[in-house]
């Protein structure tokens, strides 16, 4: 078993479930009440759900690649590292960016790991 994906598929359920659950209701339900165009919602909805669906399957693929056996696991580990990393990168910017504090959006205290911990399971 490569525990470093294990760690990382249950970091990625853990984020499935916070985005999912606590996001959908403390952020999702909110922004959909602002008036603003309809194209506009719609967007950020799939784009919500596109992001559930991405840590979802990546769970899915981190367990797949913490217990299959042969090198199947490599591109799983750099793909979906690379994604996480790129997640964190991009939640931190805007965070320091917009805020002038990379702690306001946190998101990316988790995907970081999870990035990291996929690429060096891979090596």
């Amino acid at each position: 078993m490569r525990l470093p994906f294990l760690i990382a598929a249950l970091l990625s359920l853990a984020a499935t479930a916070v985005h999912g659950l606590a996001g959908h209701v403390e952020t999702y339900l909110p922004f959909m009440e602002i008036v603003m165009a309809r194209e506009v919602k719609i967007a950020v909805a799939a784009d919500w759900h596109a992001m559930t669906a991405f840590m979802l399957v990546s769970a899915v693929a981190f367990l797949w690649a913490a217990l299959t056996k042969g090198a199947g696991y490599k591109p799983i580990g750099f793909i979906f590292g690379f994604f996480y990393l790129a997640f964190a990168g991009i939640v931190a910017w805007h965070s320091y960016y917009w805020f002038a504090d990379p702690l306001v959006l946190s998101q990316w205290l988790l995907f970081a790991p999870i990035g990291f911990l996929s690429f060096f399971a891979a090596l």
